[in-house]
């Protein structure tokens, strides 16, 4: 799509129509709202709003079409491996794999290893033989990533089953690695959203000590974001948390006075985030606020050069919207959300980051009005759509933001590819659901690395910003081994420091 040269006129027309696209959507999922509670909505109002959809959608076609004869690309074609190779340093590597689920239930898997020069080095991962009482690679591997996301699971079991993952799919390429210390993962099959520096190796250290890691779709993806890493980014950070999602988190917001409160309310129950990801109100009121969020921003905004804060009522659809437009928001660098995230790994287009649901405008007025609708959500769809991005960072600070959607070859299809595709170099973002402090703490760690705001030494650094693979790297390490005031260590534990990993561009 970046290297089609249309004419100003296509242009516009292609904006205008994806803006009314949006609009048509919204405006029908108003009056079906609507209807359920105001008998004054008829069939023919709904009607009426699906036969506009309906007519908008087909512009869009015939124009899509129009465009793609016009401007032929093909579609599903891969860079050549000298590409890819040059955008690796001697010290890098991409790893990956390929899992192949035979029929009678055999299962064969590959590990292949990319680096800067020379072939692509293969090897045949061996797993154990007694499968009936270990489980498939897929559950093995699927197993233990539960036990991650679990902060209760006994640390001797992880690392065992960490061991023995590590052998399997990273140990059999040992010559490969030989003096790696970037490693750009391309997660598939059973190793999707398994983070590889939780794997232990055989002198019983975690990878994430050994390498600075980050992950991509595909090693094409991670070409064409590396090829554009280096240009010019805004210094401007955008900060969005702390949203209220009832009345009474915005009262308790302004009973608080600016005092920053560091506890959370808790996390939402599975049947309560499917509930708002249907767009059910009562749901959406009902999730628990993030408070600690609140610190979060404001402990990254004392180590940003500039930023523009989003907190309380201002962290809304509204604003951010008013940011896209008035193009404020491609001027931005880095952007940092924290608050929920609502993933439908079923149709990743609807995954939604949840925005304050106070003060919104009327649907069904703003509906007959014509005017845009507001439901506090910014689902991924609109991101496509509507955000035109030039970040080098995107952070998005909740839970499970790196799922979605399985795809053979894409990985999770969700917010990653979202905001890629809208100009993101790369994006942060968690594996399961986070603990709020330990969250915090490695965040405000990040961006001291990030952007070189901390004294003593780092990494054998002092004062001196770090790649973003590396500032995660080491404030991954930091949070593992961070004493409390009692001499324990709380986040000792791979559910609090693996969760989050970097996709993309990890310079």
């Amino acid at each position: 799509t970046g290297s089609r040269s249309l004419e100003t006129s296509e242009s516009a027309k292609e904006d205008s129509l994806r803006d009314a696209l949006s609009d048509r959507e919204r405006e029908l999922a108003a009056y079906r709202k609507a209807a359920q509670r105001d008998s004054s909505i008829t069939g023919r109002d709904l009607e009426e709003a699906r036969d506009r959809l309906l007519a908008t959608e087909a512009e869009w076609s015939e124009l899509q079409r129009e465009i793609a004869l016009r401007y032929p690309v093909t579609e599903g074609q891969v860079f050549a491996l000298d590409r890819v190779q040059a955008t690796l340093s001697e010290e890098s590597a991409i790893i990956g794999w390929v899992d192949v689920n035979w029929r009678g239930g055999r299962y064969d898997s590959w590990s292949y290893v990319v680096r800067s020069a020379g072939p692509v080095v293969w090897a045949r991962v061996r797993h154990p033989s007694v499968h009936e009482l270990i489980g498939t690679p897929f559950e093995q591997a699927r197993s233990y990533r539960s036990g991650l996301a679990n902060p209760d699971s006994p640390e001797v079991w992880l690392t065992s089953a960490a061991s023995s993952l590590w052998h399997e799919r990273v140990g059999c390429l040992p010559a490969a690695l030989k003096g790696v210390t970037d490693l750009v993962v391309i997660p598939s099959g059973a190793m999707l959203g398994v983070p590889v520096e939780a794997l232990v190796d055989e002198e019983g250290v975690c990878l994430g000590e050994r390498y600075a890691v980050s992950y991509a779709p595909s090693a094409t993806v991670y070409t064409w974001l590396a090829e554009r890493s280096g240009g010019e980014v805004g210094e401007r950070m955008l900060l969005v948390g702390d949203p209220p999602f009832s009345p009474a988190h915005l009262a308790a917001m302004e009973a608080e006075d600016g005092v920053l409160v560091a506890a959370a309310d808790g996390l939402p129950g599975e049947e309560t985030l499917r509930s708002a990801l249907a767009g059910n109100d009562d749901a959406l009121r009902s999730l628990p606020r993030l408070a600690g969020t609140r610190d979060e921003v404001a402990a990254v905004a004392e180590v940003a050069e500039q930023s523009s804060v989003l907190l309380g009522a201002r962290a809304s659809e509204q604003e951010v919207v008013r940011l896209a437009v008035s193009g404020e928001l491609a001027e931005c660098g880095t952007v940092h959300i924290a608050t929920h995230a609502l993933v439908d790994d079923e149709r990743p287009e609807r995954s939604a980051l949840v925005l304050s649901q106070v003060r919104l405008p009327d649907p069904l007025e703003a509906a007959m009005v014509g005017s845009r609708i507001y439901d506090g959500l910014v689902t991924a769809e609109e991101i496509l759509r509507e955000w035109d991005l030039h970040a080098d960072l995107v952070t998005l600070s909740a839970c499970e933001t790196g799922l979605g959607k399985e795809v053979m070859g894409e990985g999770y299809i969700g917010f990653s590819h979202a905001f890629l595709q809208a100009g993101a170099r790369s994006l942060m973002v968690s594996l399961w659901a986070v603990e709020d402090e330990a969250t915090s703490l490695l965040m405000r760690r990040f961006y001291e690395n990030r952007f070189g705001k901390y004294e003593g030494e780092r990494n054998g650094r002092v004062g001196e910003p770090m790649s973003k693979a590396e500032a995660l790297r080491e404030a991954k390490l930091w949070l593992r081994g961070h004493t409390d005031q009692y001499g324990n260590h709380p986040y000792e534990h791979p559910y609090f420091w693996s969760a989050f990993i970097l996709i993309g561009d990890r310079g």
